[in-house]
């Protein structure tokens, strides 16, 4: 089973775009990247699904990484997290009467 891995630019694109493109490359290919790295995408798509609830080796089967790059995803978020909550300080602590 091969993986269509291109989309004709007449479904995708509104007309008016697509009329400057063929003005500019009709007939080439293109190559389009994103608007986010691979990393930071497989970081965001693993997290969305974390939160949906999915376990690791079930964001592992549908993203088609391992489970431990999921495991290290989800702990790298974790600790992010850690860092920028606001720290209790005990000796800060104000105790009224």
């Amino acid at each position: 089973m091969s993986i269509k891995r291109y989309h004709n630019a007449t479904h995708v694109l509104p007309r008016a775009l697509l009329k400057k493109v063929q003005e500019y490359c009709g007939g080439m290919m293109l190559y389009v990247p994103r608007a986010v790295n691979r990393a930071d995408f497989n970081r965001l798509q693993v997290l969305n699904l974390k939160s949906q609830g999915f376990r690791h080796c079930e964001i592992a089967r549908r993203l088609g990484m391992t489970e431990r790059n999921v495991r290290e995803i989800v702990q790298k978020d974790r600790e992010r997290a850690q860092k920028l909550a606001p720290q209790k300080n005990p000796a800060s602590r104000h105790i009224e009467k």
